[in-house]
């Protein structure tokens, strides 16, 4: 599974603080591939006005 990482910018201290991007239900948006996931990521990134950056991140789930 994969998930799309929102690096805000913070106008305060300029810093960037990550976040992982929620589905319509609050939930974690997870993609099956990492090339469903890439796409998404590019489509975030270049409709960004104020310059965010996303990124891809791999997930493990762990079964109890």
């Amino acid at each position: 599974m994969y998930v799309i990482v929102k690096h805000v910018k913070l106008y305060e201290n300029k810093k960037r603080v990550p976040v992982i991007l929620l589905n319509s239900e609050s939930e974690i948006w997870e993609f099956d591939t990492e090339k469903e996931a890439e796409k998404m990521r590019e489509v975030f990134e270049l409709n960004s006005d104020s310059g965010h950056k996303y990124e891809v991140k791999k997930i493990w789930h762990l079964v109890p």
